[in-house]
């Protein structure tokens, strides 16, 4: 998937959820610029910025990626799930 793809998943998941671009910067500690330009297909974001956005809203980074054609909320907390890889 390019990197229109991936922020065009995110921007929609963030809209669905009632998140501003800076409620959701916030909740997952990136700057909000670079947010805007990840959703603007103008950055491709790393696999930190992946994972720190999957966590915020709660989907799996395959789901971000367009691996999966779900939507899933994964019902696990951050902590729950290193828990399971120990």
């Amino acid at each position: 998937m390019d990197s229109h793809g991936i922020g065009d998943r995110i921007k929609a998941k963030r809209t669905e959820m009632g998140w501003s671009q800076q409620a959701l910067a916030s909740e997952s500690g990136i700057p909000q610029g670079t947010l805007s330009r990840v959703e603007a297909g103008r950055r491709c974001p790393g696999a930190q910025l992946l994972i720190d956005l999957a966590d915020a809203m709660n989907v799996s980074v395959d789901w971000l990626l367009g691996r999966s054609t779900e939507n899933p909320f994964r019902g696990l907390s951050a902590s729950a799930d290193r828990g399971m890889k120990g």
